[in-house]
């Protein structure tokens, strides 16, 4: 009997005749794509917001390989949209609220009724633990380029004391939504994305120091990791001193106190400012 008559098992178990082609293989089934592409799309609702899937791909799996899934969202109010929930993009209503460290760097520092400015606001989760920790008397602006998250945060949170703007936060201008504020208007100031060169680092740099009142907190976060096992190691964080000790030394009053801080695999600065001559502690 010819060896490809009787044919041989290769390592996998799998029956292989002689030229190599494999047999009693099993097949996807027909239905089986049918079944995967029209299978129920959940329906999710959380605190009264509605989620329904529009493409099969499990949210999870499209995370893993980096690829975002899409929702309709019909919101308590009865508005409605049309988001791609991504990596970048991530809801807290269906990834879980993660880590408050990048909005919480200046908890300590802050105080009920403060006026804080949040740089890379994101879908708004952040923001609404923030605004919720300033009290009824307090007021958030924040400020986000993607103006799908900033249409969804104005929706699902609509904090009575926030302000949540789409502008370019990659120009190197300072962003429109700043041009009527005040120098000193606010009493704290998160950037969770700085550039780690360039045009715009030096210009949000300036505008946030023009903009923080003495006596407050202001936190930059650097948008790269920094690759070190302690990211305040990193050797781009004495640049970024020297840079807002220059802006202390130009315009004062100079700075009360600076720390480097971490996030995760990311650092940055905390500084506080020091209150000028004729303002108390």
């Amino acid at each position: 009997m010819s060896r490809k008559s009787l044919g041989y098992r290769n390592d996998a178990g799998r029956r292989v005749s002689g030229d190599g082609e494999t047999g009693n293989a099993p097949r996807p089934a027909p239905w089986r794509w049918f079944a995967t592409l029209t299978r129920a799309r959940r329906v999710l609702v959380v605190n009264g917001v509605r989620y329904e899937e529009l493409d099969p791909m499990p949210l999870r799996r499209a995370l893993s390989r980096g690829l975002s899934k899409r929702f309709r969202v019909r919101f308590s109010g009865g508005a409605k949209m049309v988001i791609d929930v991504s990596g970048t993009r991530p809801i807290a209503d269906l990834m879980g609220t993660a880590d408050l460290g990048e909005f919480s760097i200046i908890d300590p520092l802050m105080r009920p009724g403060d006026r804080v400015l949040l740089f890379h606001a994101g879908t708004g989760y952040g923001g609404e633990w923030l605004s919720n920790r300033l009290g009824p008397t307090g007021a958030l602006v924040a400020l986000e380029t993607d103006s799908a998250s900033v249409r969804y945060a104005k929706h699902r949170y609509n904090s009575a004391n926030t302000a949540m703007e789409a502008c370019d936060l990659h120009a190197p201008t300072p962003p429109n939504a700043l041009a009527g504020e005040l120098d000193g208007a606010f009493d704290a100031i998160v950037h969770r994305r700085l550039p780690a060169e360039g045009p715009v680092r030096s210009t949000h740099l300036a505008e946030a120091w023009r903009l923080l009142a003495p006596g407050g907190a202001l936190a930059v976060l650097l948008a790269s990791p920094s690759g070190h096992h302690d990211p305040r190691e990193d050797p781009r964080l004495p640049e970024l001193e020297s840079e807002l000790k220059d802006l202390a030394g130009e315009h004062p009053p100079g700075i009360e106190r600076m720390e480097r801080v971490r996030v995760h695999a990311r650092c940055g600065i905390l500084l506080e400012r020091a209150y000028g001559d004729d303002e108390e502690g």
